[in-house]
């Protein structure tokens, strides 16, 4: 039987007045609106590391599939396995020698597809001398992506790939992605860029994924050209 008229538009007032005081105290305190950046998150794993605990809730994993899923729908990749590459002591030598700021709010986030023998030197800590190689990054998961799902045709099995995610030294984060405010999105449109000396990057996790077919219906990023 329906709920009494008056029952009813008392439970929708009482939540109508909720909802308002929820957003009243929102706007008296802007930062609990503002999800965490993938900076924050991974300083806040940084620090729990280096205490022996477990990072709560792998909060920044959550956030890499975050970012992930916004560049690239699902119907072209599924996502695989997320791997946390960085160390706390990898995590402050790279702000130290970059002026990457606390929890590292200097610097950007951005991705690149490395060779398939790298992706088990970076699993393993063995990643060799990083100055040796040019890095072609990108400021989301879908720029570096589209050669590849460009290449492939749409009766193709789908292929196996891995993408890491990198932090930016703050320099390379305002000259090619705008960031000057620590977000971990980019701030301007831009396509991938080279960089030369990759001791300007941290990579920190590394996104393997299942990548599909039929490129033609992919939805291009918001940034992507």
């Amino acid at each position: 039987t329906k709920a009494p008229l008056g029952t009813s538009m008392s439970s929708t007032g009482s939540r109508a007045r909720s909802t308002s005081r929820r957003a009243r105290s929102a706007s008296r305190d802007p930062s609990r609106a503002r999800s965490p950046t993938l900076q924050e998150r991974t300083a806040t794993a940084m620090q729990a590391l280096e205490h022996g605990m477990e990072p709560p809730g792998a909060s920044d994993k959550w956030r890499v599939a975050q970012l992930f899923a916004e560049a690239v729908p699902k119907i072209h990749a599924k996502v695989l396995k997320i791997e946390r590459l960085v160390t706390p002591e990898m995590f402050s030598a790279f702000l130290k020698r970059t002026d990457g700021g606390e929890n590292a709010c200097n610097c950007g986030i951005a991705f690149y597809v490395p060779q398939e023998e790298e992706v088990h030197l970076l699993s393993t800590g063995r990643a060799g001398n990083p100055k040796r190689t040019a890095r072609l990054v990108g400021p989301d998961a879908a720029v570096v992506l589209k050669p590849m799902m460009d290449a492939m045709r749409p009766e193709e099995s789908p292929q196996a790939v891995s993408l890491v995610v990198v932090f930016c030294s703050p320099q390379l984060a305002q000259r090619h992605l705008g960031c000057r405010d620590g977000g971990d999105r980019p701030v301007t449109e831009t396509g991938a860029f080279h960089v030369g000396d990759v001791d300007q990057l941290l990579p920190a996790y590394v996104v393997h994924i299942q990548l599909y077919g039929g490129s033609e219906k992919c939805q291009k990023s918001p940034l992507s050209n």
